[in-house]
């Protein structure tokens, strides 16, 4: 009979998983074994100490402002008639800003004009007839009405508002037909062409350094480098007791050049850079490679395959380098990771 009859269905089942576990379990055959990884080795970045300058700078991007604001003014009261330039408009000495409507005024220089005629005639009249106290009086007529056709002509002359200057209009007074105008109040602001500054504002918590006026600066337009000089900073600002000027020159910082570069625009943003110290052949390193713990400052060098702790005492910093006054020299090796 069959082995496989004799045991039956489930016998053989499990004798063939009696088999196949046997057959995996031979020591005839070896079993894989895992490899084995090499521990990952860190990779030590460093530099080589050398010497060289180190400076601290501050740098910025300013707007072009004026120099001063011109304003114009009536010398008299009105009602406006036209207003004729606007914020950005361009004007030459004495171009027309602004006219006041005359209202009655040519009539009124016309009975003027009649009654002086008038004057001058009673005048010569007198005269012709030899009537000596008549040619004074009348004279005196005269100049009085001679005094109201000046007047009347000023007016006349005022009711056009012009330009003192020749520049750019930075500032126009809202107004429309109609309106109301004082006198002497700021109606039209004009930049002369001639003086340009660059303006900066600090940022919030920023604080600007002591600075000199007439501090070099180096400004860049276009790619150009132009020089410059500091005209005004919070360590030199005037005296004010406005609280919202004394906050607004706590941070700014006022810069001109030596000379004006050719058709700079007001509004026009310009970089700028300030040397604030500097120190040549100086021992200088990455301020990430310098370490601090429990009041020591030191830094690790390389020595063979050894990582060293060195003590150093540093010096002038700038945002990225800082100066090591001692306790490192040239050629060695400092690890900056």
């Amino acid at each position: 009979m069959n082995i496989w009859g004799r045991v039956g269905g489930r016998g053989a089942a499990a004798l063939l998983t009696v088999v196949l576990l046997s057959g995996c379990l031979s020591p005839d055959k070896e079993q894989a074994k895992p490899e084995l990884l090499k521990p990952a080795r860190d990779k030590v970045e460093f530099l080589e100490v050398q010497k060289d300058s180190i400076v601290n700078e501050l740098n910025g991007v300013g707007s072009v402002i004026p120099r001063e604001i011109v304003y114009a003014q009536y010398p008299i009261e009105g009602k406006l008639a036209e207003l004729r330039v606007k914020p950005g408009d361009r004007v030459r000495s004495g171009d027309v800003l602004m006219t006041l409507d005359p209202g009655t005024l040519e009539m009124d220089l016309r009975k003027q004009l009649l009654e002086v005629e008038l004057a001058r005639q009673a005048l010569e009249k007198a005269r012709t007839e030899l009537r000596g106290e008549e040619v004074r009086v009348e004279g005196l007529s005269l100049e009085v009405q001679e005094l109201k056709l000046k007047r009347l002509q000023q007016r006349q002359a005022q009711l056009e508002l012009k330009s003192p200057v020749e520049g750019t209009i930075v500032f126009a007074e809202s107004l429309k037909r109609g309106d109301s105008i004082a006198s002497y109040r700021d109606l039209v602001g004009i930049a002369p062409d001639k003086g340009r500054l660059v303006q900066y504002m600090a940022e919030l918590g920023r604080a600007l350094p002591p600075l000199e006026k007439g501090t070099a600066v180096q400004m860049v337009r276009d790619g150009k480098t132009w020089e410059g000089r500091i005209v005004q900073s919070p360590s030199n600002a005037p005296i004010t007791l406005d609280p919202r000027q004394a906050e607004l020159n706590s941070k700014t910082l006022l810069m001109e050049f030596a000379a004006t570069p050719e058709g700079i625009a007001l509004g026009e943003t310009v970089e700028f850079r300030i040397q604030l110290e500097r120190k040549d052949n100086a021992i200088k390193i990455p301020r990430g490679a310098l370490r601090t713990y429990q009041g020591r400052t030191f830094v690790h060098i390389l020595e063979g395959e050894t990582r060293k702790e060195v003590d150093v005492e540093r010096g002038m910093q700038t945002a990225t380098e800082v100066e090591i006054k001692s306790g490192l020299k040239e050629g060695q090796k400092v690890i900056v990771n």
